[in-house]
């Protein structure tokens, strides 16, 4: 039977998951992006669409976060363990959806991570970020061998993060992972954590964390319909966006509300990043949390 105070903490964990993954579909602007007021360059979900998958995907992170605490192997074979759950949360999330795949990439990334959390907590509580992200380097050395699978085509493409990393080398979701999500670290909370720190609101802090991480990430999303041109495209454009002033300046927001509107009309779906901005937040909530009142700041841009 678990301690209250590992009880607490799990639950913790799965909290932090499901608040992560409701705040990167809640904030607007989002170029490309669903969130309460568009679709983005979607047809075939929305927000009521991403609410509903929120939702069935909600119970499990705390079922993978119990699975991570009780199991009792190396860090190495963890992976084998959360995908079971991984797989039914998958299910779930596609009969709530109708098909559409709103969130099996952010998935992998907050499952792997909450259950890298529940078997971090036997170290200390509550688990730090660099506890977790160092069970889930471990835990995802595993995928280097599904990775050479790939590229010695002893293994058979079988998604858009296969076929980008077939096709073009990016190594997407696993090669994060591998590596212990560097963009989450060396992009995402900072920027994040800077944001919060200067005053603006909830909305525009995660609306200026995703433009800072579509400057980087390899956002296989975009690879898969769009090549490497329209990576290099949602990059530069994110990178205009930043040079000129972001969030920070009347010339960076009306960039930012133009990247939506051309998103939109081109198709072009930086779904990567919406991942890595929940993934950032989750991290973020693992040591710190968002102040209360700076939920009810009002946003700078004008709706």
């Amino acid at each position: 039977m678990l301690l209250q105070k590992e009880s607490s903490a799990i639950i913790t964990l799965a909290q932090n998951a499901v608040y992560a993954m409701l705040l990167e579909t809640a904030c607007h602007p989002s170029p490309g992006l669903v969130s309460p007021k568009s679709v983005g360059s979607h047809k075939d979900m929305n927000y009521f669409t991403f609410l509903s998958s929120s939702s069935a995907l909600a119970p499990y992170y705390l079922l993978l976060a119990e699975a991570g605490f009780r199991f009792q192997g190396q860090e190495e074979k963890l992976l084998t363990e959360l995908r079971a759950w991984g797989l039914r949360a998958e299910t779930d999330m596609f009969a709530a959806t109708g098909g559409a795949n709103t969130q099996k990439g952010l998935l992998f990334f907050l499952g792997l991570s909450v259950g890298a959390g529940g078997y971090a907590l036997r170290r200390g509580f509550p688990p730090t970020a660099a506890q977790v992200r160092e069970v889930v380097e471990r835990a995802a050395d595993p995928l280097r061998e599904e990775l050479d699978a790939i590229n010695d085509k002893r293994r058979a493409p079988s998604s858009k993060g296969d076929w980008a990393y077939l096709v073009h080398g990016f190594a997407g979701a696993r090669g994060e992972a591998i590596c212990g999500f560097p963009t989450v670290f060396t992009c995402g909370l900072p920027a994040l954590r800077g944001f919060l720190q200067a005053g603006y609101s909830l909305n525009d802090c995660l609306v200026g964390t995703l433009l800072c991480l579509m400057t980087s990430v390899a956002d296989t999303a975009v690879l898969a319909r769009h090549g490497p041109a329209g990576l290099e495209r949602v990059r530069a454009e994110a990178r205009e966006a930043v040079l000129l002033g972001g969030i920070s300046t009347r010339e960076g927001r009306e960039k930012i509300l133009a990247m939506e509107k051309v998103f939109a009309e081109e198709g072009l779906n930086p779904g990567g990043s919406a991942d890595m901005l929940a993934l950032t937040v989750f991290f973020y909530l693992l040591e710190e949390q968002i102040p209360a009142e700076q939920l009810l700041f009002p946003s700078v841009f004008s709706f």
